[in-house]
């Protein structure tokens, strides 16, 4: 998922997101994670890194004033179909939970919760956006990139 606006010191910037369709039989519902590779954007040509910003304590920060680089989980659709409801509770993914353009979760190298459901689905969405936010004195560079590894299961 690229950034399609060049990174900014004035603004903070987001990619346009990616989804994930989720569909279970699993009557105590889902679990969904994410890890990244890097807990950072890295750039190759410049050896620069722009870090993920706050620490993983169940809420979510705020770029704006603050360098870095987060991501945020919105909940798309809680499908009608089934028996489950979505959420982003404590431990199941508030971390992720941003409210605003400027709000998402930190990145970690190790599986973080994104979202949970207590039932069955036949097509629950959520949408993750990265955003990132810079100084005037980062180095530009087009080739800042991460990996992030995303994993669903059945609570059966």
């Amino acid at each position: 998922d690229a950034f399609t606006t060049n990174l900014s010191s004035s603004a903070v910037v987001s990619t346009s997101g990616r989804t994930v369709t989720i569909g279970t039989n699993a009557a105590s519902g889902w679990i969904a994670w994410v890890k990244s590779a890097n807990a950072a954007l890295n750039s190759v040509s410049t050896s620069a890194t722009i870090a993920t910003a706050g620490t993983v304590n169940n809420a979510p920060d705020n770029l704006n004033p603050t360098t870095g680089y987060l991501l945020d989980v919105d909940i798309t659709t809680d499908n009608a179909t089934g028996t489950g409801t979505v959420t982003q509770a404590a431990n199941y993914g508030a971390e992720y939970a941003g409210a605003t353009v400027e709000e998402g979760g930190t990145l970690s190298t190790t599986f973080q919760p994104i979202a949970a459901s207590d039932g069955t689905t036949a097509g629950d969405v959520l949408t993750l956006t990265e955003r990132a936010f810079i100084t005037a004195v980062q180095a530009a560079a087009t080739d800042y990139t991460d990996t992030l590894t995303v994993v669903g299961a059945g609570r059966f």
